[in-house]
């Protein structure tokens, strides 16, 4: 059964061992897919019927890091030319394609994939992107319709087709055109009727799974956050994580509108001015900016115990910030860039071991702060699951002082410098709409369906019932999940096979 992970808080108990993950497949068992992304086109077999005369194109993405493949795609509506025929497909050999935010339909969350026939079986359910939120029958509210589950049995691209298949369409590129010609297939959808619904093509063109570029501008006074000193940097980081990052230092001339310190309507005003040209439709881009300080936000003043304490704190102001969302957005284009303070100082205490008294900018903190907020711009909020980038750093300062065996390690040595598991599955696997700039505000992947993986938090025990039953007879299973770590996590608020948050064959 897989556990699909929502936003309830489910407090833990230590445990040695947690349920381990499946085996890896055996190898005649797994699919023929390589690990990256793919170029896919969906055409309805009767467009005229459903009442649309367009169809589907977008990306596929598959991984095996787990032992398991695990993929999941998006679709965008495609365009059409002046004469109402579908514009010329993209180059497969331009690599991984970016396509218009406004034209973004359906995630699809893959249920099951596995080798068949010299081609593989695939299962999806389409969640279509609502406009707004809706209120469900049981409720509670959502912006996800998942639709119909679907199934294809995909086969190489060269083979012959089944008697029943539709002939594809003519105008998805051939597969000479891709970098991998074995790796293009094509098949018939089906319903869950068995009925024929479309038809689905696709090839591969990039061993990583999403691409995007970050531009880094500065003041002249301050560094830029390249990398921790001691091997990672931008594109190993997110390497990690299946994407493909470009990074392109920018202008190291940009002027302070008023003194050191930063707001955030004047860092979303900079960035509209002086970064890169570009569009969000043809490319996923990310701005950094890196400043001697950032104004304090008023929350974060709150439980602080004294005046002197609010006067530092002040001083001192925010050590990294993505300013792009809510009043500080003045073009409503959410998650697009984000400020670092290199003059932050770091407090002379014992937690912050081995900067203690440091300033930011002097330390590989900075480039900690530069990509926790660039997580934040990819739709990530905090975790504290780890010492990974997307925990605060205060609370990583704090941890260095318990001893979880073995004694204590100073600060910064007890960093990751990685993303937690569940945010390496969301950066891989979460809708594009969650994830690209431009898309959802932050928290917006907050009910966003996503293909689920294993988890180590968890452990789901499933009671049968007795050992026979009447033929026909309804089978109750009574499931129990557990928290098998020694904090709270987020866990489905109900696992009720109605909620859509657990699923499983028998």
């Amino acid at each position: 059964m897989d556990v699909v992970t929502s936003d309830a808080a489910l407090r833990g108990r230590t445990s040695s061992s947690p349920e381990s993950a499946p085996a890896a497949q055996p190898a005649a068992d797994r699919s023929p897919l390589a690990d990256g992304c793919y170029l896919i086109h969906f055409t309805p077999t009767d467009p005229a019927a459903v009442g649309f005369d367009f169809g589907y194109e977008g990306t596929l993405r598959v991984e095996t890091t787990t032992g398991r493949a695990i993929a999941s795609g998006d679709l965008y509506q495609r365009a059409l030319d002046d004469e109402g025929k579908f514009k010329h497909a993209r180059n497969p050999k331009d690599g991984i394609p970016i396509f218009p935010i406004n034209q973004y339909c359906y995630y699809l969350r893959v249920t099951d994939l596995a080798a068949a026939d010299g081609g593989f079986d695939l299962a999806f359910e389409p969640n279509q992107s609502l406009p707004g939120m809706v209120n469900l029958l049981h409720g509670s509210q959502t912006q996800w319709l998942a639709e119909d589950c679907l199934t294809v049995r995909m086969r190489a691209a060269s083979a012959d087709p089944p008697p029943d298949d539709p002939p594809p369409p003519d105008d998805f590129p051939l597969p000479e055109e891709f970098p991998s010609p074995e790796r293009c297939f094509v098949g018939a959808v089906r319903n869950r009727g068995g009925a024929i619904v479309g038809t689905l093509q696709m090839g591969f063109v990039s061993s990583s799974l999403r691409k995007a570029t970050i531009e880094i501008d500065r003041v002249p006074c301050v560094g830029t956050p390249h990398d921790n000193g001691a091997g990672e940097d931008w594109t190993s980081v997110f390497a990690k994580v299946g994407w493909d990052v470009a990074v392109v230092p920018a202008n190291c001339d940009i002027v302070e509108p008023s003194g050191p310190s930063w707001s955030d309507t004047e860092a979303h005003a900079t960035m509209l001015r002086r970064r890169r040209r570009t569009s969000l439709d043809t490319e996923w881009y990310y701005y950094v900016l890196c400043v001697r300080r950032i104004d304090i936000k008023a929350a974060t003043l709150i439980g602080l115990p004294d005046e002197q304490a609010i006067k530092e704190a002040t001083a001192n102001g925010e050590r990294g910030f993505m300013f792009d969302q809510g009043l500080g957005d003045s073009n409503h284009v959410p998650r697009e860039g984000l400020l670092v303070a290199s003059d932050w100082n770091i407090p002379d205490l014992p937690a912050w071991g081995l900067v203690r008294g440091k300033q930011l900018g002097d330390t590989a903190g900075y480039f900690r702060t530069a990509v926790h907020e660039t997580g934040h711009a990819m739709g990530l909020v905090h975790n504290s699951i780890d010492n990974g980038f997307m925990n605060t750093t205060d609370n990583v300062a704090a941890d260095s002082l318990v001893d979880h065996g073995g004694g204590p390690i100073p600060f910064p040595n007890n960093t990751l410098w990685s993303f937690a598991p569940d945010d390496s599955h969301r950066l891989r696997h979460w809708p594009d709409i969650v994830v690209r700039p431009g898309g959802l505000v932050l928290g917006g992947g907050h009910d966003a369906p996503v293909t689920s993986f294993v988890s180590d938090h968890f452990r789901l025990d499933v009671t049968p019932p007795p050992a026979a039953v009447p033929a026909g007879t309804p089978v109750h299973l009574q499931l129990a999940l557990a928290n098998v770590i020694d904090q709270p996590v987020l866990a489905p608020t109900t696992i009720n096979a109605r909620a859509g948050s657990v699923r499983g064959r028998l």
